[in-house]
């Protein structure tokens, strides 16, 4: 069977990490998986498996009059594939679905996102391609409240939807976990730290963090607060920190190769997003043996967490409530290793092998039941 999974770029998203991973993945079965990348571009280029096939259709980021070129290469790299998957809410589906209907092949479109929030986010394009998913073969959602808010949104979708969790090379997370800390950062974690790694967008809720990390300082709570990633806020946070006299205790240290050495060395990991799909930092936190500390946005986090079973939910877009929760774990040794131990346990629901197994599961029972199949048979 060979399947052609599409990714609009490699720039850094848990959905771009999920898509390289599961294909490098399937390419161990008796499935030839391939990449189909719009834009050459983004922190994990490094990051696919070598012996991963990948088209590039352009090089650098994204520009508009680029659609009409990525949807021809796409139809020409489509024509031997068995099965058409959309990795990506977006363009990716959008030229998954055009090239599945131009070939007559089976279509897979995957939802990463609580789209009743984030539909609010995006373009009107955006919005109009998810209509258009009413059109797939099957839609796989990563969380359970992920294909709960896409079939209010879209509802010719109902009964086409499946729940797959993506997940974690857990061994691969741990070991990187082990590795030494850069020299430089060192003495910022020589007391406690709040860790948080995400893109620095206004999803991510990282405003709210740094005001919890403020109102934490005020009330005598001891610790620095260290931001993983890039993004368009970078600036706005930087500044936000100094305004509220913190600046001096917000470490922005970029877009990391390993953040899993930081991860683990942290005292709490902190989600503070307005909304997500399933976010899979969480389930990397857990397996770096931190405590986690998450907003209960729509949707992942509570499912994650089992409701507050393995880390500490707090209202969603709250700093004074996030800092309660930090606050409940900074200051208490004896509840940061209990959540310590749990988030060590919980981890392994979230292996990537598991996931890989569903994910041949359905693209398996897709095969059997395509039209060409069926004419076989």
């Amino acid at each position: 069977m060979r399947v052609l999974m599409a990714i609009p770029n490699l720039n850094g998203g848990g959905a771009e990490r999920m898509a390289i991973g599961l294909a490098a993945r399937l390419n161990r079965s008796d499935i030839e998986a391939r990449l189909f990348v719009h834009e050459r571009w983004g922190d994990l280029i490094d990051a696919v498996d070598p012996t991963l096939h990948v088209t590039y259709q352009h090089e650098g980021p994204y520009r508009r009059r680029d659609l009409v070129s990525d949807l021809v290469g796409h139809v020409k790299e489509a024509k031997d594939a068995d099965i058409i998957i959309g990795a990506n809410e977006g363009r990716a589906a959008f030229t998954s679905l055009i090239s599945a209907k131009v070939h007559r092949k089976p279509l897979l479109l995957w939802v990463h996102n609580d789209w009743t929030r984030f539909s609010k986010a995006v373009s009107w394009r955006q919005r109009l391609v998810l209509q258009s998913y009413s059109r797939a073969d099957v839609i796989v959602a990563c969380s359970k409240g992920a294909a709960d808010a896409f079939e209010s949104l879209v509802p010719a979708t109902n009964g086409k939807i499946r729940t797959i969790y993506n997940g974690i090379a857990l061994d691969h997370v741990r070991r990187k976990a082990q590795a030494p800390l850069p020299q430089q950062y060192e003495a910022i974690f020589n007391g406690s730290v709040v860790l948080a790694a995400a893109r620095l967008d206004h999803q991510k809720g990282l405003d709210y963090l740094v005001s919890a990390h403020a109102t934490l300082l005020g009330r005598g709570v001891a610790h620095q607060l260290v931001i993983l990633g890039t993004g368009p806020l970078r600036d706005a946070l930087q500044e936000q920190a100094l305004n509220h006299g913190v600046g001096g205790s917000v470490h922005f240290l970029g877009f990391q190769e390993n953040p899993f050495r930081f991860i683990a060395r942290s005292s709490v990991f902190c989600l503070s997003s307005r909304f997500e799909g399933l976010p899979l930092v969480i389930a990397e936190a857990f397996a770096c043996g931190a405590a986690v500390v998450a907003a209960d946005c729509p949707s992942g986090p509570a499912e994650l967490l089992e409701g507050g079973k393995y880390g500490v939910l707090v209202e969603p877009e709250n700093a004074d409530r996030l800092a309660d929760g930090l606050e409940k774990v900074l200051s208490n040794e004896q509840v940061r290793r209990r959540l310590q131990q749990l988030s060590r346990q919980r981890a392994e629901a979230f292996d990537l092998s598991s996931t890989t197994l569903a994910w041949i599961d359905l693209l398996r029972e897709v095969e059997q039941r395509s039209p060409r199949n069926v004419t076989k048979a």
